[in-house]
């Protein structure tokens, strides 16, 4: 059986942009493989790489699921993509003046929190129960866990190293955001984890920087306020203002290659010394990874 979930851009855009359209495919029989994906969607348009199926690295085994990348978005259309992540979501409606509502005054206070000193994040998790709880399954999952399981928020901290803790706590923030599709948040942590991919990938130093350049580049669609002044607020965020704001720097230019992606701009989608495979096989990665973690950071104590 198929789940078609993914795909990249609403009709009404197809009126001034040509794009591609990458979709995921999921509740895969184990049998199925690549060429039996190729040979069933092929029927309705042009695929442009050869569909991935996401295998255990140990056995070979399906992971139940796969992408297809189209050449086109009416063969994604046309295959019964039913749900979409694009730019259709990624466009903020700001609000200029007013404060930041009540319901989102948390995300701020906690993203305010994440770009400062340790200490202070460590006072925030001995004040809120469910926060501690949200940081004890993150560090036991096994993207993060190293041998010995977290019991205590020390161990925990170590685990994820003071970078790592920075950015749990920006996704955790994201994650509390009232009144907005969990899909956007689904996006904003792809972009992350694909920038810093690329990063890791390309050899470029501080990874972790590249991650928060992609969380943050839809921040001002989640808390409806101008990206400027929410970065402005942000101790320590004059590299993340230079990439989102003013469009300069090696932020900038990885974060213009994601959204290349995203959109199916597949010459667009490029990144020194990588090459096109390389890009998209990054972007494929960072969809499995927010599958595996994504429910973690919403999860509430039993």
């Amino acid at each position: 059986s198929r789940n078609t979930d993914w795909g990249a851009w609403p009709a009404k855009e197809r009126d001034t942009i040509d794009v591609g359209a990458n979709i995921f495919v999921g509740n895969l029989d184990p049998e199925v493989d690549e060429k039996l994906l190729y040979d069933t969607f092929s029927a309705f348009g042009i695929i442009v790489t050869t569909p991935k199926i996401m295998r255990d690295p140990e056995t070979g085994a399906s992971r139940g699921f796969g992408f297809i990348s189209y050449e086109t978005f009416e063969a994604c259309r046309a295959a019964g993509v039913h749900a979409f992540q694009g730019y259709f979501l990624s466009r903020p409606h700001v609000i200029e003046e007013g404060s930041v509502a009540t319901g989102r005054s948390r995300s701020v206070e906690l993203l305010t929190t994440a770009m400062g000193d340790t200490d202070a994040i460590e006072r925030q998790l001995m004040l809120d129960p469910v926060l501690t709880y949200r940081l004890l399954r993150v560090a036991n999952s096994a993207y993060y866990r190293r041998g010995q399981i977290a019991t205590t928020v020390r161990r925990a901290l170590e685990l994820l190293g003071e970078d790592g803790l920075r950015q749990w706590l920006a996704m955790v923030a994201l994650a509390s955001i009232s009144g907005k599709p969990s899909v956007l948040l689904d996006a904003a942590m792809i972009r992350a984890r694909t920038a810093e991919l690329l990063a890791i990938r390309s050899r470029r130093k501080g990874p972790r920087f590249y991650f928060m350049v992609g969380m943050f580049s839809l921040l001002d669609t989640l808390m409806d306020r101008p990206l400027a002044s929410l970065l402005q607020a942000l101790p320590g965020s004059e590299r993340l203002q230079e990439a989102l704001v003013d469009d300069v720097g090696e932020g900038a230019r990885v974060l213009a290659v994601v959204v290349a992606q995203e959109r199916g701009d597949f010459d667009g989608a490029r990144l020194d010394p990588l090459d096109r495979g390389a890009v998209q096989q990054a972007y494929l990665d960072a969809i499995v990874w927010v599958r595996e973690i994504g429910g973690l950071l919403r999860s509430e104590p039993p």
